[in-house]
């Protein structure tokens, strides 16, 4: 199923000191006005939202996949692969590097991605509701 328009809204209630992680209920992640439940709770580092990867992959209509051998993860969705590593702030998008803010990570034995660089490079959207 292809997914026309995603609106993505992030709900954050609490004062983020720079760099710090938000706490596990703070951050709400909403698509096309559906709660979007996760096992492990999206956190901020250095300003940005990182979420569990299978979780945004998959509500965005991508299939995921982990290579343990390099530590990396792949989402496609119709001809768009992306890959990113962990700790690695070079991503690719169907080959081509992109410098990211802040690198994919491992928290409770979920690997988190950055959200809006996932959301975009998918071709949907992202907005932020303080």
């Amino acid at each position: 199923m292809k997914i026309n328009k995603i609106l993505l809204m992030l709900l954050l209630s609490i004062v983020i000191s720079s760099g710090a992680s938000a706490a596990s209920d703070d951050i709400r992640i909403t698509i096309d006005g559906s709660f979007l439940d996760t096992d492990v709770a999206p956190m901020i580092v250095n300003d940005r939202t990182l979420v569990p990867m299978r979780v945004i992959f998959e509500a965005l209509g991508a299939e995921v996949k982990w290579d343990n051998d390099t530590q990396t993860v792949i989402g496609t969705k119709d001809e768009d692969v992306i890959e990113l590593r962990l700790n690695e702030k070079i991503a690719t998008i169907n080959g081509n590097p992109v410098i990211l803010d802040v690198a994919a990570l491992v928290k409770n034995n979920r690997t988190l991605v950055p959200v809006r660089f996932i959301v975009e490079s998918l071709g949907s959207s992202v907005d932020w509701d303080n």
